[in-house]
């Protein structure tokens, strides 16, 4: 059974199956004329590719013709930037730094009398995939011609249930845990998602998404903040109804989110925030003057102020109070945070934590070791310090990667850190990894010589794939997902990123062709997608 793959381009939805060619239009022939005359003149009906563009294949050309011998058809291949046909034949092939310049293909037919066609001529550029955004159970890939591919869970946006307008142009893509949110060059939106039959909703198609500046999300909701300041929402209606506060979503700067909740800061330093209020926690400083940066926790908010100071507001036990290190909370310059805690990185290298306890809002065990701190990192309930001697400290729930002790003795020279959920993997200055937290199906250098020379990792919820140098990726579990993700992985090579969502991979390979693996209902299922071939437009 084929996986189908949406591609949303020029108004159409198409069913985008593996090594499925696409039927090209050719929409640029230029006819050259000749001075050739005759009776029966030989002529080119129909020119074009006949498979997409590929690294691994070469390029056919076909076309047909009347009065003509179709055996005596001439060729010239010619590449963007280099004068000289690259080839005279019926293929080509390109090389990887050939695919993304336009290729124009000439032709010319013969009779046997020697009489010959005019030529005809087209031109195509290779639609690439560039960027890649997910949801928990879906993928949204961005074409270099700004277009859209999406595949996945249809209940986590990987159908554009409501969209019947065209998307082209696309300039950037933003999702929550069930849908996403396109803006394209004209700074129009169109937007889907999916939710549960029995919430109330605010769809897309319902709201004026014009003139968007850029869009935050909460779990199942937007918010996109316009060029003349205000704010519109849409969405699970439980987080998205701003209906309260509308008249004051005027003049804002900016907008903020959690899992459930918004914040927007207007010009004159005022705070509003609306969403989900089961625990009545939304209750936000009046104002907030020279903000730098917001922070957020499931259910709480953290403000980092221009002079490093920190307000924080919301649920007490998910680190919206944080009265209890005020005094400490000076001269920071970043903050992680956890499910349920903050952790704040001062300037002098210390670390301040607040919060839940069991989510490493207390710090006291290891307060010691806390100093020359250059960067933090967290799971769902644990945070990591990377210090700037290249030894690492951890401190939270043993069950999300507090507890490191066990692999201590390795953790030295680390470059950076990664999470997953509930597990850490440290990438060290040799390329080998690291790997503690919930680890019992995860493995690392010190149990795979596969894992080695690794470049970045890549995390879903529960594992962790490693990118090498040499344009290969690794697993780093000690369970396979089956012979679709050994398939896959056998064939990646020139991969140049690693996507991911909660279940499922998605690798994007140097001629811009992607291949998945992973969770099959959230768009890993072992197939490819392919690169477009498409004929370059007026």
């Amino acid at each position: 059974m084929n996986t189908i793959i949406t591609v949303i381009q020029q108004g159409t939805i198409m069913p985008y199956f593996r090594r499925l060619w696409l039927t090209l239009i050719v929409l640029q022939i230029i006819a050259c004329s000749s001075s050739n005359t005759g009776g029966n003149k030989p002529e080119i009906t129909e020119l074009g590719l006949v498979k997409n563009i590929t690294s691994e294949e070469p390029l056919v050309v076909d076309s047909q013709c009347i009065h003509c011998d179709q055996s005596k058809t001439r060729y010239q291949w010619f590449i963007e930037g280099i004068d000289d046909p690259v080839s005279n034949g019926h293929s080509y092939s390109p090389t990887v730094d050939q695919l993304s310049k336009t290729l124009t293909i000439r032709a010319t037919v013969y009779n046997n009398d020697g009489e010959f066609s005019d030529t005809k001529q087209v031109t195509y550029y290779h639609d690439v995939i560039t960027d890649i955004a997910s949801t928990t159970g879906a993928f949204a890939a961005t074409t270099s011609g700004g277009y859209l591919a999406i595949w996945g869970n249809r209940r986590s946006g990987g159908f554009p249930y409501g969209v019947d307008e065209e998307i082209s142009h696309v300039k950037s893509v933003y999702s929550n845990d069930i849908g996403f949110a396109v803006v394209k060059t004209d700074n129009t939106a169109v937007s889907w998602s999916n939710r549960h039959p029995w919430n109330n909703v605010v769809p897309a198609s319902t709201v004026n998404l014009t003139n968007i500046v850029s869009i935050q999300s909460t779990s199942q909701a937007f918010a996109a903040l316009k060029d003349d300041g205000t704010v519109i929402t849409w969405g699970d209606s439980t987080e998205s109804n701003s209906s309260a506060v509308s008249e004051k979503l005027t003049n804002v700067d900016s907008v903020y989110s959690n899992h459930n909740t918004f914040v927007a800061i207007r010009s004159n330093g005022e705070v509003v925030s609306w969403g989900y209020d089961t625990y009545n926690y939304i209750q936000p400083p009046t104002y907030l003057f020279d903000v730098y940066r917001i922070y957020s926790t499931r259910l709480a908010f953290a403000a980092l102020m221009k002079d490093g100071s920190v307000q924080t507001w919301g649920l007490k036990y998910s680190g919206g109070n944080s009265s209890s290190v005020s005094s400490t909370l000076s001269n920071v310059a970043s903050i992680q945070s956890t499910e349920s805690a903050f952790a704040a990185l001062t300037t002098d290298g210390s670390v301040v934590t607040w919060g839940h306890e069991l989510y490493g809002g207390d710090s006291s065990s290891v307060a010691n070791k806390l100093n020359g701190v250059v960067e933090l990192f967290s799971t769902s309930g644990a945070f990591a310090a990377l210090k700037n001697d290249g030894s690492v400290v951890s401190w939270g729930s043993n069950y999300h990667g507090g507890d490191s002790n066990t692999v201590r003795s390795r953790l030295d020279d680390v470059a950076t850190i990664y999470s997953s959920e509930e597990s850490f993997a440290a990438l060290k200055e040799d390329g080998s990894v690291v790997i503690w937290g919930n680890d019992y199906l995860l493995m690392d250098s010190s149990q795979s010589p596969d894992i080695a020379d690794i470049a970045s990792i890549t995390a879903t919820e529960d594992t962790f794939v490693g990118l090498k140098s040499d344009g290969t990726v690794v697993r780093m579990s000690t369970s396979s997902l089956g012979m679709k993700e050994e398939t896959a992985l056998n064939s990646l090579s020139k991969v140049t990123r690693v996507f991911s969502n909660d279940s499922a991979f998605a690798a994007l390979q140097a001629d811009g062709s992607v291949t998945t693996w992973g969770g099959a209902l959230s768009g890993g299922n072992g197939y490819e997608v392919p690169t477009l071939t498409l004929p370059l437009p007026d």
